[in-house]
């Protein structure tokens, strides 16, 4: 995934958005981070808008949005290296009738084929996901020490 942040603090404040998956006002970033300022958070979202990770939705509300190569499905943000690797595992099924019917060596070749791209797509992707995923707990436990 590769995301690179200026400070600290634009990377709390982008987890945390993230996380909430709802457009937010900058006073709800301020005391729910419990940032100094508004303008520091301004600052900050300024920054992070500039680099395409968040947006304005309307007046005064700012929303994340997922990094590039991944989807964002109901409040999970997940790679689309593991919805192509899941997509192409759960044909499996489906080529295994045809195999049982047929028996025709092609069906086998195709079935070794999604098994093993779909496997290394998943991984892939469980690989980007538990990047993104320390990203966040790594924040969570920021906010942790910063609060006692």
């Amino acid at each position: 995934m590769g995301l690179k942040f200026k400070s600290e603090t634009s990377k709390r404040i982008y987890a945390y958005m993230l996380k909430r998956g709802k457009p937010l006002r900058l006073s709800d970033v301020k005391r729910d981070l419990n940032l100094g300022s508004s303008a520091l958070v301004k600052h900050h979202i300024d920054n992070l808008m500039s680099q395409g990770l968040v947006e304005k939705v309307g007046d005064g509300l700012y929303v994340a949005k997922p990094p590039s190569g991944y989807v964002k499905i109901w409040r999970f943000v997940l790679p689309y290296k593991v919805l192509l690797g899941s997509l192409l595992i759960s044909s499996l099924p489906v080529e295994l009738s045809l195999y049982s019917l047929s028996g025709t060596a092609l069906l086998l070749y195709s079935m070794m084929v999604s098994m093993l791209s779909g496997a290394i797509l998943f991984y892939d992707g469980y690989k980007s996901y538990e990047e993104l995923t320390s990203f966040d707990n790594q924040s969570d436990e920021e906010q942790r020490e910063d609060g006692s």
